[in-house]
């Protein structure tokens, strides 16, 4: 039995041997180019896909956001006679609470009310809404120029009325929205 086995493997190879050497040979000398598509397109392959291709790109120095657009109005407050806001600045996930007068960037808060502050920078204010960033774009907010130094000479911008009467205005309108 043993024998048979063995005669018949080696008939086997001996034939195998035959038919591989009446091929013709690939006509341009490396058979395994014909199967390239194939290697390459291999779906049991984990490098599938992942061609290596050069491609030269001139990388363009982009602007950077300016820091207010991560700046974000999260909430609103009343502590004691006054009100907080909550901005959260979404670069770093940090909160910070500020006040009336709280400096914040390189502006300051001038005024909070039920559902907005009203950011100063420079000669100009404007008014966030919640949830809007304190980035100048008259889409979230309104712009307004902002009155000469108070005669007091501290640099503060003279805001129209007094804080209190800011307050007023806005819980008043807020009401009109609510319907009260």
């Amino acid at each position: 039995m043993r024998m048979r086995l063995i005669a018949c493997t080696l008939v086997a190879a001996l034939s195998a041997g035959v038919v591989h050497a009446g091929e013709a040979p690939a006509p341009d000398g490396d058979g395994w180019r014909r199967f390239e598509v194939l290697v390459e397109r291999n779906i049991f392959s984990r490098e599938r896909g992942r061609r290596e291709t050069v491609t030269r790109s001139v990388p363009r120095p982009e602007a950077a956001p300016p820091p207010e657009r991560s700046v974000v109005l999260m909430g609103i407050m009343r502590q004691g006679d006054g009100w907080i806001a909550f901005l959260e600045d979404a670069r770093t996930g940090q909160v910070h609470k500020v006040g009336v007068g709280d400096a914040i960037l390189e502006g300051r808060v001038a005024a909070i009310g039920m559902d907005s502050i009203q950011y100063a920078k420079g000669d100009r204010a404007l008014t966030v809404p919640m949830g809007g960033s304190l980035e100048d774009r008259s889409a979230q907010g309104t712009v307004t120029d902002v009155g000469a130094p108070s005669a007091g000479g501290e640099g503060a911008p003279a805001l129209s009325g007094e804080p209190a009467d800011l307050l007023e205005r806005l819980r008043q309108r807020r009401q009109r929205e609510l319907g009260q």
